[in-house]
């Protein structure tokens, strides 16, 4: 019994892996193997049980017993605060990254918009020195819908005389010649 004393005596069972049935057992009580003949020990109440239990076992003296629990169980909680820590700086830098891809994506349907062809058609009707249904007019209309880059260099030209002198050179056509 010394030697057991020595080896368990610092022992403390918790949890329900102690007090339950394991694997390949029917109950606490049975054993994997064991004829189930021996009704006595099943016939007992479960408080006169416990009860010679604890009469029984010695009592393993408190300085014995390690205090490392409340160290792992500390040592667990900043672990899992640092999990949690490293999980919500994933989520922050994913969320700015969001951010900054929106705003991305918010610029270059603007700019894609300035360069529409439903806009440069509006930019083309407002030009004062240009008729509608011209020959200029129509040409202009042409180029400017099959082609994009004809589309930004006109979007681009700071004035309305620029823009005009553009169609013109693009499409050999000149407004006097309406």
């Amino acid at each position: 019994m010394d030697m057991f004393e020595a080896e368990f005596g610092g022992v403390v069972v918790t949890g329900a892996e102690g007090w339950s049935a394991q694997h390949g057992e029917a109950s606490l009580n049975s054993r994997v193997g064991e004829d189930d003949g021996d009704d006595e020990a099943d016939s007992q109440p479960a408080a006169e049980t416990q009860a010679l239990e604890t009469e029984t076992r010695p009592q393993a003296p408190r300085q014995t017993q390690p205090s490392t629990q409340t160290h792992s169980g500390s040592s667990r909680a900043k672990r899992r605060r640092k999990e949690k820590d490293m999980v919500v700086e994933a989520c922050v830098k994913r969320t700015e990254a969001l951010e900054v891809k929106n705003k991305i994506a918010e610029l270059m349907l603007e700019r894609q918009e300035a360069f529409s062809i439903e806009n440069v058609l509006e930019i083309l009707y407002a030009l004062p020195e240009v008729r509608e249904w011209s020959p200029l007019y129509e040409e202009a209309m042409e180029i400017l819908i099959d082609n994009e880059g004809n589309r930004r260099t006109f979007v681009t030209m700071k004035t309305d005389e620029a823009k005009i002198r553009f169609l013109e050179l693009r499409i050999k056509i000149k407004r006097d010649d309406d």
